[in-house]
């Protein structure tokens, strides 16, 4: 078989039980709710735990899955896979979102998920860039401690994609601009 193959395979297999476990504890919400949404944290806990457990409880393999998965998700070339890996899982999720959002413009909705799934990429790839910035105070290899962080982050996010108003950049692009002229760099014309 093909080192493909057998990446595939891998691949599949772990994604798969972090899906699993992702239907579980959303089953388990939505039986505490009953007919009522879930809160946009749920939702979040939901999405987020599943990965942090497994990467966390599972070992050094799944260490390992859930740093080269994230990665994976800023590869184009690996769409494919993971559009199958992953996509009817999203569309459960995106539903949630929207019993929890009900008037919700669905552009909004489809953002908020797409950059909840982002964040989660970036603080499980393990770039570790926070312990440099951070002067050690901060390490992605604490990953209880990221997700920490990362739940009140996504649940603001989250909120703020559908509730807040969308923002113009114009004032800023006028600004750089500005300053790139006065540098005598070329700035491109504005649209």
């Amino acid at each position: 078989e093909s080192k493909e193959h057998i990446f595939h395979e891998v691949l599949t297999r772990r994604a798969n039980v972090v899906n699993d476990s992702r239907q579980q504890l959303l089953a388990h919400y939505r039986q505490l709710h009953g007919q009522d949404p879930l809160s946009v944290e749920e939702i979040a806990r939901c999405y987020l735990s599943p990965y942090l457990y497994w990467s966390t409880h599972g070992g050094p393999g799944w260490q390992s899955y859930t740093k080269l998965a994230a990665r994976l998700m800023s590869t184009e070339r690996w769409m494919g896979l993971l559009g199958t890996l992953f996509t009817p899982l999203a569309e459960d999720f995106l539903q949630e979102l929207r019993r929890t959002f009900p008037s919700g413009e669905e552009k909004r909705i489809q953002w908020a998920f797409d950059f909840m799934v982002g964040v989660m990429s970036n603080t499980f790839s393990e770039n570790n860039r926070i312990e440099v910035l951070s002067r050690g105070l901060c390490s992605c290899e604490d990953r209880d401690d990221a997700c920490a962080h990362l739940i009140p982050f996504v649940v603001a996010g989250i909120n703020a994609s559908i509730h807040s108003p969308l923002v113009s950049f114009q004032n800023d692009f006028g600004a750089i601009g500005k300053a790139a002229k006065a540098s005598g760099m070329a700035a491109p014309a504005l649209k």
